[in-house]
């Protein structure tokens, strides 16, 4: 072999040598970069675009509220409902919301005064899901709130029967449960009860007069509830008034219920 071909070989053994150390060297930074999150900004999902994990956790979030109605047997008690009640008021996560519904489930089952209340929050996280599924759910739990006697419960129910949330429309239906609502308290039930029997709903036809009467039947339960500061209720009777349509005309006794509104 001449002395030619010695040196190239050598310099062909350098350059190898070279790209070789080059290649871990790249190997390596790459490396350290990834552990010191220096890639971050790189792969970090954009804002705005739901991502492919991102898609699949909401997923497997609305596939554990599949239907459940059979209550769990847990010893419970009020605390429960607290605890859930604190997670839902402030959520941060989708784990929160897992969390304050296992919470609740158990205190459905304490035989405590807040299982009606616990009830409805199950029917308001239910509620959140678009799902036909999710919706019928909630309109069980609502169900069960009012079956327990909370009053919120018979207004959830009224809504869902006069929208078709998880439940068939039916006008007659959510007369009722307006009308359970308003005789244990409600202004809003008493207020939505005259509103959908004036107005109708669908193929129902409006009543005027079915409505004054029944406005005169809660008028007083309203004008304590508004003088007891209820704002909504102070304005829709000054608007009545106002209006001289379910009740007399009276400008007057107008501004008053307004200017407390």
């Amino acid at each position: 072999m001449t002395l030619k071909m010695r040196i190239e070989l050598i310099f062909l053994g350098i350059v190898a040598t070279a790209v070789l150390v080059a290649i871990i060297s790249i190997l390596i930074a790459t490396k350290g970069l990834l552990n010191d999150g220096g890639l971050a900004e790189d792969v970090r999902p954009i804002p705005g675009i739901e991502q492919p994990q991102e898609k699949a956790s909401r997923l497997q979030t609305i596939r554990s509220f599949e239907p459940k109605v059979q209550l769990a047997n847990v010893n419970s008690n009020i605390l429960e409902y607290d605890k859930a009640r604190i997670l839902l008021k402030n959520l941060n996560t989708e784990q929160d919301i897992l969390h304050a519904h296992d919470l609740l489930i158990a205190a459905t089952n304490s035989a405590g005064s807040s299982r009606a209340e616990a009830a409805f929050e199950l029917g308001t996280i239910y509620r959140m899901f678009p799902t036909e599924e999710c919706q019928k759910v909630a309109f069980v739990w609502f169900r069960k709130s009012a079956e327990w006697g909370f009053r919120k419960g018979h207004l959830e129910l009224a809504k869902a029967y006069i929208r078709g949330l998880g439940v068939d429309v039916d006008f007659d239906s959510s007369i009722r449960h307006y009308r359970i609502a308003a005789e244990l308290g409600s202004a809003a039930g008493a207020l939505e009860l005259v509103n959908l029997i004036h107005k109708g709903s669908g193929e129902q036809s409006g009543d005027t007069k079915v409505a004054k009467a029944t406005l005169v039947e809660f008028l007083p339960m309203l004008e304590s509830s508004a003088s007891a500061g209820n704002a909504r209720a102070a304005r829709t009777i000054g608007r009545l008034y106002l209006a001289g349509n379910l009740l007399k005309k009276d400008l007057n006794t107008a501004d008053e219920w307004l200017s407390r509104a």
